[in-house]
């Protein structure tokens, strides 16, 4: 065998021996989101239009399921750039957590108490007996609509759903 081929082999083995031991670890720990859902541009109660994006999560942590909704405004043209602040009370938060397609847990909705461009709610509301289970989260997304359009004083809800995660 000559050097080039050896080199090959353990510079094989450098490569294949991290993606091995994180495809086991993914077992162990992950997440799995929705990513931001973009709903668009929208007037809120302040009169100023900015996007309305949702999202959900559910997270392993060390084995139990935490599930998170969250809320947010921008003033770009997606989810993730130029952040726009609103108002304390503007932006709420709340979630249904799943196990094995079964509602087993919720909380919110729950309201941001100072100004900023997002805001979450999240917790462990489910147990995780022994064996596999699947989790998801559908997380919803407030957004104060004031006097504007037919929202007459009312909060526009905007949901997202995660992919489940096996714990």
């Amino acid at each position: 065998m000559g050097t080039t081929t050896r080199r090959r082999k353990r510079l094989a083995h450098l490569i294949v021996i991290p993606i091995l031991v994180g495809a086991l670890l993914g077992g162990v720990a992950g997440a799995a989101t929705s990513g931001w859902v973009n709903y668009g541009n929208q007037l809120m109660g302040d009169g100023v239009a900015r996007r309305h994006c949702a999202k959900a999560d559910v997270i392993n942590n060390g084995g139990n399921p935490d599930f998170k909704g969250w809320a947010r405004t921008t003033t770009g043209s997606g989810c993730t750039s130029s952040l726009a602040s609103v108002p304390a009370g503007y932006l709420g938060a709340a979630f249904d957590a799943y196990r094995n397609g079964s509602l087993c847990g919720s909380a919110g909705p729950v309201f941001q108490g100072s100004a900023n461009s997002t805001f979450g709610v999240g917790g462990t509301v489910c147990s995780n007996p022994s064996g596999n289970q699947n989790f998801h989260t559908v997380g919803r997304g407030y957004f104060w609509g004031g006097s504007y359009y037919s929202y007459n004083n009312h909060y526009r809800i905007y949901l997202a759903t995660s992919p489940y995660l096996s714990i």
